[in-house]
């Protein structure tokens, strides 16, 4: 699953984008002040009319790409998640999910689910019988700033483990199948274990970078007696694309288009490093 490509060194972050140099910033703003319709269409004269389609067409220009540039692209792309792959050095991180491709025909039961991706929580239950969702319930929970900001490892996943246990309240439940959406940038080697390699969002927990976040939420979950375990740790981008596979197995790609850029695809497991 590629996070957007970064030339920086894993754990680092990108350097601030440059400030758009002054007279470029006021040629942007001349243009979009070409385009402000004016609030009524009778007051618009025949000089500033002539002069909407010349700022469309310069900003056409300006975003016009040839086709042997994203050619450039393409091919360079396509090397560095080859590289990627293969173990080599690569401004694309390829991180395994250890999600595999199979068959979701009679699939019965009850089955839970967390999504951590911000500062909401969210836990889920669904109720499937023959593949298809019977009922669904869900609850969602504002994580408090102090387990965002400068926090700890063991208030964050307590947090969680805690709301949890007011979700199945009473219900009595036996470890049943889990899948946990930790939309963070993670390393794996196993379907249930997801190493944290760096926080983004604004989360600055701490004791969690480079630790097993799955270990972590168990560790919680023993402390408030929730019987249950984490199946399955992935992203949102992985979940994406399982949701839609689930609906139609001829899914190839899921895509998140947020405050980063991550795609998830089917890969042949020889092909990974």
């Amino acid at each position: 699953t590629p996070p957007p490509p970064s030339p920086h060194p894993l754990g680092k972050l990108a350097s601030p984008s440059p400030p758009i140099p002054a007279p470029t910033m006021q040629r942007l703003q001349q243009i979009c002040g070409h385009l402000t319709p004016a609030p009524d269409a009778k007051d618009v004269k025949p000089a500033a009319a002539q002069r909407m389609p010349m700022a469309l067409r310069e900003i056409r220009h300006k975003l016009h790409l040839p086709l042997y540039k994203m050619h450039m692209m393409r091919d360079g792309l396509i090397r560095e998640m080859e590289n990627g792959l293969n173990g080599v050095k690569s401004s694309v991180m390829m991180l395994p999910s250890f999600v595999m491709r199979r068959s979701v025909e009679g699939k019965s039961g009850e089955y839970y689910a967390l999504d951590l991706g911000g500062t909401n929580f969210r836990v889920l239950k669904l109720l499937l019988k023959d593949s298809q969702v019977v009922s669904a319930q869900q609850s969602k929970y504002k994580i408090p700033m102090e387990h965002v900001v400068g926090g700890n490892a063991d208030g964050l996943f307590g947090f969680i483990a805690k709301s949890v246990k007011k979700f199945i309240k009473d219900t009595s439940v036996s470890n049943p199948p889990l899948g946990f959406t930790f939309s963070f940038p993670m390393t794996k080697k196993s379907l249930n274990s997801g190493i944290l390699v760096r926080w983004t969002k604004s989360f600055t927990t701490e004791g969690v970078v480079g630790e097993d976040v799955c270990a972590l939420l168990a560790k919680q979950f023993q402390k408030e007696g929730v019987n249950m375990g984490v199946t399955a740790v992935l992203n949102d981008t992985v979940g994406t694309l399982v949701t839609e596979y689930f609906k139609d197995d001829r899914a190839m790609l899921g895509v998140i288009i947020g405050t980063g850029f991550n795609v998830a695809y089917w890969e042949k497991v020889l092909s990974s490093n």
